[in-house]
């Protein structure tokens, strides 16, 4: 692997907080798997899953990499809109199944920050520019997942459970969108505000708040100019789509007749479940919520469970896989204090 990804500064111990969160996570984990296994037959489960039709599995597996392809692209469009153009792709899709690799084994979310360095110093851009491209497509995620929750609740009735998880969810989108028009609209006064906010800080540090700020809401409000963004959003949209679409593909594995809103609504369980506890490996959660939502539209417990253990293989496992063979073949370590 041609591109070198490196930190700020030398490689030191996790602290405190980083073992304690890393612990809980790990407890978390263990508790929810066993909730997922707990009576279930063991013996079952295992001949379900060498039941499984191998067809509909591969096809999953091509829709992942899709995903993968996809959310790349829409990164890099993000970091060089047009008319630029510029950023080598493989190593868009390389620092992004790095970053999702790390973000599955690690509960800090340490992936985010380690693609931002890798782009940063690959491709000549500023650090806080690349973060900043990174909040955009956070924002973005989260308004698809406001729009998916608003298909849901015209298309299905949703168990109480999911509706009250649904309805906050969607209430916090709303938040965040009319909290970032706001920022955008009036990005000038909030940070001058800021700024006088801040004014007993050293020079330095306040002008650091400011001008990092400012690139933020500046990479933000390009997604408002429509014929720009266009294809951000568009592959945004895509991107909830291929999801969607890998659940269902897998429910003719096991020969689940579930509709496609059942799909885009598991879809939904695991990004709303799935961002406040952040489980090593996204083991535990991933497999009880996965069970919730099979279970509650009248699937076998048996075989949500063995459909939960392929699922979490392909979305989750590939990627880990795919990142752990970068790093292993790229020149650089990825904690090294040297510069690219």
């Amino acid at each position: 692997m041609s591109g070198r990804l490196v930190t700020a500064g030398p490689w030191r111990r996790p602290d405190a907080t980083a073992v304690v969160r890393l612990a809980i996570g790990a407890v978390l984990g263990g508790t929810a798997l066993w909730l997922t296994f707990r009576g279930v037959d063991l013996r079952l489960v295992a001949s379900a899953l060498m039941g499984a039709h191998p067809w509909p599995v591969g096809w999953a597996l091509l829709l992942v990499a899709a995903t993968v392809a996809v959310g790349a692209q829409r990164w890099r469009r993000l970091v060089f809109p047009p008319p630029q153009y510029g950023g080598a792709y493989p190593r868009f899709a390389a620092a992004l199944l790095t970053s999702q690799m790390l973000n599955a084994l690690l509960p800090i979310r340490l992936g985010e920050l380690g693609r931002a360095y890798w782009i940063s110093r690959s491709d000549h851009q500023p650090l806080s520019r690349v973060l900043a491209t990174i909040v955009a497509e956070r924002l973005t995620d989260l308004l698809m997942l406001g729009v998916s929750l608003i298909i849901l609740f015209l298309s299905v009735v949703l168990p109480p459970w999911a509706d009250r998880s649904g309805r906050l969810a969607l209430a916090v989108s709303a938040f965040v969108l009319i909290t970032v028009v706001s920022l955008v609209r009036w990005r000038t006064d909030v940070l001058g505000q800021t700024e006088k906010l801040f004014r007993w800080l050293p020079n330095r540090l306040t002008h650091f708040i400011r001008r990092h700020g400012d690139t933020a809401l500046t990479e933000i409000s390009a997604l408002g100019h429509w014929r720009s963004s266009a294809r951000v959003w568009g592959l945004s949209a895509l991107l909830v789509v291929l999801a969607a679409a890998t659940n269902y593909a897998l429910f003719f594995a096991f020969d689940l007749r579930l509709s496609p809103v059942i799909a885009l609504l598991l879809f939904v369980v695991l990004q709303i479940g799935g961002a406040p506890v952040a489980t090593p490996g996204n083991l535990g959660i991933f497999h009880l919520l996965t069970v919730l939502v099979l279970t509650t539209f009248g699937a076998d417990r048996t075989v949500a469970v063995a459909y939960a253990v392929v699922l979490h293989l392909v979305a989750v496992g590939t990627k880990i896989l795919a990142g752990g063979l970068i790093l292993a073949t790229m020149k650089t370590p990825l904690f090294d204090a040297r510069r690219a």
